[in-house]
């Protein structure tokens, strides 16, 4: 985990158990509804927050794969059993992940969705 993220964990954490101090949820994310119980909150509130500003859930999914790709060394087989993807999408976003890292190294590949 980077510096950044990290930090902003902390942060968020520290937000959280100030808003409830004595919920059992163990969950990182926690809305008013889902600190009184055990559970994640929806997906729908999820979605709902990010859409709020201009994210998407796909979006964030694509780029928690590549930060993993980037961070881990672009291995497929990683990403794989880390993020259910086939294999076929996995080789793509270390392919991407490469020609990142090393654009001398690399010959470009058109990524086809």
């Amino acid at each position: 985990m980077g510096a950044l993220t990290r930090a902003a964990l902390r942060s968020w954490l520290a937000e959280r158990r100030t808003r409830w101090p004595h919920t059992l949820n163990r969950h990182v994310l926690v809305s008013r509804q889902a600190a009184n119980g055990t559970g994640p909150f929806s997906t729908y509130f999820l979605k709902r927050r990010f859409t709020l500003h201009g994210v998407s859930l796909d979006r964030v999914r694509a780029d928690r794969v590549l930060g993993e790709a980037l961070a881990t060394g672009s291995d497929p087989l990683h990403l794989t059993a880390l993020f259910d993807l086939s294999e076929t999408t996995a080789v793509k976003y270390a392919i991407l992940a490469r020609q990142l890292l090393h654009p001398e190294q690399v010959l470009p590949v058109r990524l086809r969705r």
